[in-house]
């Protein structure tokens, strides 16, 4: 009797209602960077850590993208981020609060500066282009939309940093990425900096949220995570955390700074 009275008090003064919850996301760098089937660091991981503290200790797992939404929806994983809000995902995911607010850049080789691509205004004009995308990326309803109708000749890959390779190789007329992964992507490859040049997408940006599923015991504490996350951008942590990870070596026209928080 005696131990189980201090077990208990062991439990409660850790607030640790729970075990382990389990992140599950692909390797997104600057947002999340794998080693041996982990996620052991990145701008997303970091921020977990601080969201987390004093709720539940935490375990991640380096997954492809539609795995891990699989595993949110039966409920054997319970978090994952960074993600946009679609409707899809709302059938099994709730949302925290925002995190960024995200918009995308469509990139070509600086050889072609004269490239309409410089100066897009509608996403009609990619249409018949030959375009690389990332496999089951998000890129709001209008370009998906013509992804899936072959409006827009996607060359689709597994990875952001697939999608700078096979725009170096010339497979493809343009790229399109996030823009926090593409100046990664950049600042990471030094020696690629002048060869790419990149424009704003017109595309609406859009807020990046934690994702957390609607089996998962997390939602007991869903207030607190999103007060936390609150308390954090008060603190320009969530701005300085993204920084930290990227590095300003690629000038995208129309738009040279972060969208700020």
């Amino acid at each position: 009797m005696k131990f189980k009275i201090i077990f208990m008090v062991l439990v409660l003064s850790c607030n640790l209602s729970y075990g382990k919850v389990l992140f599950v996301c692909d390797p997104y760098p600057p947002f999340t960077y794998e080693r041996e089937g982990k996620l052991h660091k990145g701008v997303i991981i970091e921020l977990l850590a601080e969201i987390l503290i004093g709720i539940s200790e935490y375990e991640t797992k380096s997954i492809e993208w539609h795995t891990a939404l699989k595993l949110l929806e039966k409920g054997r994983a319970d978090i994952t981020g960074p993600l946009f809000k679609t409707l899809e995902r709302s059938e099994y995911l709730v949302y925290t609060e925002p995190l960024y607010l995200e918009r995308f850049s469509i990139c070509y080789l600086s050889e072609n500066s004269e490239s309409k691509f410089s100066n897009i205004t509608n996403i009609v004009e990619l249409y018949n282009e030959k375009v690389g995308v990332v496999k089951d990326f998000y890129y709001g309803e209008e370009l998906n939309d013509a992804i899936r109708r072959n409006y827009v000749r996607a060359v689709i890959v597994k990875y952001a940093s697939t999608n700078l390779k096979i725009l170096l190789r010339g497979r493809v007329d343009a790229a399109i990425f996030n823009e926090t992964v593409v100046r990664n992507l950049i600042s990471s490859n030094p020696d690629v900096a002048g060869k790419v040049e990149c424009s704003s997408v017109p595309i609406d940006p859009m807020q990046l949220h934690f994702g957390i599923s609607k089996k998962s015991v997390l939602l007991d504490d869903l207030d607190l995570i999103n007060a936390r996350i609150l308390d954090l951008k008060s603190k320009s942590y969530l701005k300085k955390l993204r920084d930290k990870y990227s590095l300003d070596r690629l000038k995208i026209s129309r738009g040279d700074q972060y969208i700020t928080d």
